[in-house]
């Protein structure tokens, strides 16, 4: 996990550096998802607020077209849970959490629901169009398209509503690679803009996911991007 000290903004990617002595286990049952977080020694360690949370929770379909961002409760029996009714499929959890000691990567978990058989593999095509509508709310995004390596910034021009605080930002992204493998949650590069500044580490397409509460609601805007190599020079 990487963290850049910008205000609140942080970027978390799934890798990182060091040996992980904090884990996370992932389970689905009749529409609970449960989640045991556990050191070297299996106690169950203690999470650090994180933009208000002690746990976000990502899922996906492994098509990268269903999502849902959801934040488990503790039970004070060392485990986490949130209701989350999940249709029949193959899907793929992200838990996103800051321990006060230890190293934690973020890392895919598989989740397959009732019988389904293979699952449904992305197959990704950049977004033609920068506008997206949610409800009564359009979101348009401006960025340069993304190289491999340098840092991209994505800002989000909202009409139909002004973003207010969500979970102690203006809001949130977060992108995966095609293959559900690569997490990466950004938050604003201040507390009073919908700018967003992240790199990426190899090229290829990816799925982009913006999340901003406007009167009371969450709404969320998906993109395709395609990140490409960076010419030699």
């Amino acid at each position: 996990m990487q963290q850049h000290d910008q205000s609140e903004h942080r970027h978390h990617h799934h890798s990182g550096t060091g040996v992980a002595t904090v884990t996370s286990h992932v389970l689905y049952e009749q529409g609970n998802v449960i989640i045991h977080v556990t050191n070297e020694n299996g106690d169950s360690p203690t999470l650090q607020s994180n933009h208000s949370k002690q746990m976000h929770l990502i899922i996906v379909s492994e098509d990268l077209e269903e999502y849902y961002h959801v934040h488990p409760i503790e039970q004070g029996d060392g485990s986490y849970t949130s209701k989350l009714f999940l249709q029949e499929g193959h899907y793929k959890a992200f838990v996103d959490i800051s321990p006060a000691e230890g190293v934690y990567h973020i890392s895919p978990h598989e989740i397959v629901v009732g019988n389904a058989k293979e699952p449904r593999k992305a197959n990704l095509r950049p977004t033609e169009s920068k506008t997206v509508i949610s409800g009564k709310v359009t979101a348009t995004a401006q960025y340069e398209d993304p190289i491999k390596g340098d840092e991209t910034v994505f800002a989000f021009e909202l009409t139909g509503g002004k973003p207010e605080p969500y979970l102690g930002a203006r809001g949130h992204v977060v992108i995966l690679d095609e293959a559900a493998e690569t997490f990466i949650h950004v938050h604003p590069l201040s507390d009073n803009e919908t700018k967003f500044a992240t790199s990426f580490d190899t090229a290829g397409p990816y799925k982009l996911w913006a999340e901003f509460k406007i009167d009371g609601e969450i709404h969320v805007f998906a993109y395709v991007i395609y990140v490409k190599e960076k010419e030699a020079t």
